[in-house]
């Protein structure tokens, strides 16, 4: 998948989710 750098939004850091992950939906994208 496509790896976006994102803010996990439950821990508050950043991290690279892949989109479509399971992980992802708890991330936001970093613009």
């Amino acid at each position: 998948g496509i790896i976006i750098k994102t803010v996990d939004e439950i821990a508050g850091r950043q991290m690279d989710c892949k989109c479509g992950s399971a992980e992802y939906r708890r991330c936001r994208r970093v613009l």
